[in-house]
Formats: structure tokens, sequence, C-alpha cells
């Protein structure tokens, strides 16, 4: 994204202030995290510079099944993410 800091020490996440966008690249995986309004913009910003598929929905990254879901915390709403990796384990098990 023009205008990124890129993280020394953790060399595939990007952060774009203006954008509030945090992106984490792996091989030739991209997730990105950001507000929805800020989303397509700082795709297309991306894809000037690097061919990219059309953006997807999340839902399938490295082995791993992206659960989205909303909860209430001492009273406070919130939204989080579940890293499950049930059949990918699965999978190895049966595999070895």
């Amino acid at each position: 994204m023009h205008g990124s800091r890129h993280d020394e020490a953790f060399n595939s996440l990007w952060y774009n202030k203006e954008k509030d966008c945090l992106l984490v690249g792996y091989v030739d995986e991209f997730k990105m995290a950001c507000k929805a309004g800020q989303m397509k913009c700082a795709w297309e910003d991306i894809a000037q510079h690097i061919e990219v598929d059309e953006v997807a929905p999340l839902d399938h990254r490295l082995g791993c099944k992206h659960v989205r879901f909303e909860t209430t915390i001492n009273g406070t709403k919130g939204k989080g993410m579940e890293y499950n990796m049930v059949d990918y384990t699965q999978n190895c098990v049966d595999t070895y």
C-alpha cells in the first residue's frame, strides 16, 4: 500500500496509517485487517503495484479455517475470529 510502513522485525507485515490497514503476506497469500470502508481502496492501491486475484471474503488460509463470531465480554460487545485447524490436523493424522 502506498505510504505503508514495513516492520523490520516482522518481514511479512505492513501497516498503512492513512488507511489504518494492516497487511500480512505469506508466499502468495495476503490477509488484510482494516475498516470496511477502507478495504476496497487499500486493495486497489496494492493492485497498482502487484498482480492480485479478486478479493474474496476471508474463509480459509494455510490450512486454517477462519470463523468469525460476535461476543460480549464484561458487558462489552466485540467481534473475534477463531482459527480452526481441526480438518487440517485430522488430515495430517490420517496421512501419517
